[in-house]
């Protein structure tokens, strides 16, 4: 089969596409739809994912020698082996009458979270390989297997019949019966599990790190 090599224009629009689709996932996780997780972690792979036969979008357009923002925050702080590192635990309102949804939500979406952050700029492979995910058991993930198991194993490109072990860990003890809290009325477990709130702050670093280097 004959092929043609794309010219840089057209790998401009492709990445101009791809960043239009990335913020129209990004507004519908926003706005309560958090199956976008999806389509997030699957254009986090198109866009800075490479393999032996094929290269990223990024790559592609000689865009990967930039800095990456992370805001994860230092694994050493945090006992237990319990780490959650770009995620807050969102807790509104309980007592007997009300009882708002206890949630895993993306840093950014807090404003004094957001704030004690200590903000770097990284290598690519850096913020790639940085463990995100510390389970007691010693289960770790860092930001391309998050991406990768979201995208490959659980629906984005396609559906893995077997699921990674240490993943596993995070997509369902994580979920309730590992982190619990304590309110007047008993124990409450979280609505919603790490993983996905997860994707979506990456995908704010991936945007704010492409604004940076002014790509976008």
């Amino acid at each position: 089969m004959n092929k043609i090599i794309r010219q840089p224009k057209e790998l401009e629009e492709r990445l101009k596409q791809q960043i239009e689709l990335l913020d129209l996932a990004c507004d519908n996780f926003d706005n309560g739809k958090e199956i976008a997780w999806l389509t997030i972690a699957t254009i986090i792979r198109i866009l800075v994912h490479d393999t032996e036969k094929s290269n990223s979008l990024l790559k592609q357009l000689s865009l990967k020698d930039i800095n990456f923002f992370n805001t994860a925050r230092p694994l050493k702080n945090y006992q237990n082996n319990i780490y959650l590192g770009l995620i807050i635990k969102f807790i509104g309102t309980l007592n007997d009458k009300v009882k708002d949804p206890v949630l895993y939500k993306p840093t950014f979406t807090s404003d004094f979270h957001y704030n004690l952050v200590d903000k770097t700029w990284i290598s690519f492979n850096d913020w790639r390989e940085m463990i995100i995910f510390s389970s007691p058991n010693w289960a770790k993930l860092s930001r391309k297997q998050l991406v990768l198991y979201l995208s490959n194993q659980e629906g984005g490109a396609h559906i893995d019949p077997k699921i990674d072990k240490d993943y596993d860990v995070f997509r369902h003890h994580f979920s309730g019966w590992m982190l619990i809290i304590q309110a007047k009325h008993g124990k409450i477990n979280f609505d919603n599990i790490p993983v996905f709130p997860s994707v979506r702050q990456i995908a704010f670093e991936f945007k704010e790190t492409l604004k940076n280097a002014k790509i976008i």
